[in-house]
């Protein structure tokens, strides 16, 4: 026979004042959120003496908004709800009876935590939560803007010449030998330029025939020359190691290998998608032109989804 629960104690006096010092515990947790948050924006790490004084703010304001809901709790628990002794059997809920027995359970823990009744301790728990929940949203400030469409598009345009990335000349169809390979950026645009990190491209000549294009792709490589981002598809290093005999071009961080008269198709290492290719072409005065910018997102596959 299972033993009967102790009676519950009877209704403590000072429940009123016990209910006015938890609400004060539960704002006061939200006044120091609302520090935090303040300490956060106004102080400017400009200085050592900045960055030690927001870390006294930031570090004492967090510790008092966990601390005091945390003792508001423990004083709800010790001094609001009741105390008693049960005792029963841990069984498997089989049955309508046991279900409505758990239910009844349930509902009563829920009378007795007394929430619903208490109008002050409701309100301000929930005014502590809900500034402690919104806190770690402050320091999504320190991770710059969103990059919208930047990860989109490059400082390729239209008709863009070709340069040479160390001379700042730029590309001639005779510039380059059967096999040589050139890194190349839109005329007028340095590596180190706004938005101009993901524009370095490989230009290389093929031999005459090599070139095996992808459909639709038929005119984007005259006279076997073709051009390819130079940011590898898995992590985003840059690529540079060509292999003429097998025209492979390497990834020196992660060994992602590019067969590049196939249209820079994978064929080992773990980056997931062929290198970009820019269409070109060659204007009257054999310089080598941009038909337009990449058709593709460049970089890291996980950038397509920036």
């Amino acid at each position: 026979m299972d033993p009967e629960p102790t009676p519950p104690a009877p209704p403590n006096p000072n429940e009123g004042r016990a209910e006015r010092i938890i609400a004060v515990m539960f704002l006061l947790s939200a006044g120091c959120t609302v520090g935090f948050a303040i300490g956060y924006v106004v102080i400017h790490l400009k200085s050592i003496e900045a960055v030690r004084t927001s870390n006294y703010v930031l570090g004492l304001t967090l510790a008092g908004a966990l601390t005091f809901i945390g003792l508001g709790m423990v004083l709800w628990t010790k001094l609001i709800m009741p105390h008693y002794d049960a005792v029963e059997e841990r069984h498997d809920i089989t049955t309508p009876e046991d279900q409505a027995e758990f239910a009844q359970v349930f509902n009563r823990g829920l009378d007795e935590i007394a929430i619903a009744r208490r109008p002050i301790l409701r309100r301000s728990l929930l005014t502590a939560g809900a500034l402690l929940g919104v806190l770690p949203l402050f320091p999504l400030r320190d991770l710059g803007p969103l990059p919208h469409s930047t990860l989109r598009r490059t400082r390729w345009t239209k008709d863009a010449r070709l340069t040479d990335i160390v001379s700042k000349r730029p590309v001639h169809v005779s510039d380059l030998e059967i096999g040589g390979l050139l890194t190349v950026m839109p005329e007028g645009v340095n590596v180190d330029d706004k938005d101009a990190a993901t524009s370095p491209t490989i230009l290389i000549r093929l031999r005459p025939g090599e070139n095996h294009p992808a459909k639709g792709r038929e005119d984007w490589a005259p006279e076997g020359y073709v051009a390819y981002n130079k940011i590898c598809t898995h992590a985003g290093c840059p690529i540079g190691l060509y292999e003429q005999q097998t025209h492979l071009l390497f990834c020196p961080c992660h060994q992602s290998t590019f067969d590049v008269v196939n249209h820079c198709k994978v064929v080992f290492g773990p980056a997931a998608r062929s290198l970009p290719q820019l269409p070109i072409y060659i204007d009257s005065e054999g310089y080598f032109r941009a038909q337009s910018d990449f058709t593709e997102p460049v970089g890291p596959s996980f950038w397509e989804r920036g």
